[in-house]
């Protein structure tokens, strides 16, 4: 894999970051729904044994893209947490987190292109693109920690 294809996966993840959390919500939710019909009206499908243990051995082992959404998301809010410190350090209010943020859609708002960041952030669309390519350098790196790139 080229530093391009990491480049071009890191920014589709953020892209697709909120509705990756939204699928692994819904994903532990029907899990627990389940559970709790099962155990509140006493009708339990054809397999013996526990639901609320069944339940728990779904959440520990969910399917493969819940997986691997779930990791990804755990990669991007690490480098998320990263981009905030860097924030505070270098003292800005809106700075690389807000950009991400904005820019990847990644709070459920629609996205921003660069030039609408630009008054908000009060810095050049250059200044802007050159905190794009570092908040994917930054995203690159936790997801290489964890074996997704």
């Amino acid at each position: 894999m080229t530093h391009k294809d990491r480049v071009r996966e890191a920014k589709s993840k953020l892209r697709k970051y909120y509705s990756m959390t939204k699928e692994i919500e819904e994903y532990r939710e029907n899990v627990m729904r389940q559970s709790r019909v099962a155990s509140e009206t006493g009708i339990h499908d054809k397999r013996p044994g526990d639901p609320t243990a069944r339940a728990a051995v779904r959440l520990a082992d969910p399917p493969e893209h819940i997986k691997s959404y779930m990791a990804w998301v755990d990669a991007i809010n690490d480098a998320m947490l990263e981009l905030h410190y860097i924030d505070q350090v270098e003292q800005r209010e809106r700075g690389m987190e807000y950009v991400a943020l904005r820019l990847f859609g990644m709070d459920g708002r629609s996205r921003r292109r660069i030039f609408q960041l630009t008054s908000s952030v009060n810095i050049s669309e250059s200044a802007i693109s050159k905190w794009v390519r570092q908040i994917s350098e930054i995203v690159i790196f936790h997801a290489a920690k964890r074996g997704l790139i």
